[in-house]
């Protein structure tokens, strides 16, 4: 082996050590995260919230809020649901379209007459997310997309 074959040699189990640490913490994080919510789940939590000098707030604890990534936003719901209505569903609907990210730059009537055509899809994603055509997983925020398209059905 030439010394810049070594080097190429070195240069890669380098990248491939530093990718396995950074996968190992996620994985990690993400059942740490996970343990919480199992730990909370038939609890109501708060989050509190900071609010900087912009009037932005954003929520004191690190860990399964509103602004985690898409695992964690998936899984918060409200203690106490409500009824939609007529205009709860639209607005649900809409949501599901805009969590695919497929149509991003459409007016919300297109959005939504897609929404009425992928509705099989949908409903097939709440009933057999692991089984069924997995419409849920080619989404920009799957998770959340999973978890809207129980509620929608």
């Amino acid at each position: 082996m030439s010394s810049s074959e070594k080097r190429e040699a070195f240069r890669t189990s380098l990248a491939l050590k530093k990718r396995r640490m950074e996968l190992n913490s996620l994985w990690c994080d993400t059942l740490y995260k996970l343990s919480l919510a199992n730990h909370y789940r038939d609890c109501v939590i708060w989050l509190p919230q900071n609010m900087d000098f912009r009037g932005r707030t954003y929520p004191v604890p690190p860990h399964l809020t509103h602004v985690s990534a898409d695992v964690f936003r998936s899984i918060l719901c409200f203690a106490h649901g409500k009824k939609l209505g007529k205009e709860g569903i639209f607005w649900l609907k809409l949501h599901v379209v805009n969590l695919t990210g497929k149509m991003k730059k459409k007016s919300i009537e297109d959005r939504l007459k897609f929404c009425e055509e992928i509705m099989e899809e949908i409903f097939d994603s709440a009933k057999n997310p692991l089984n069924g055509n997995k419409w849920w997983a080619e989404s920009d925020e799957p998770w959340q997309t999973l978890a809207a398209c129980k509620d929608v059905s």
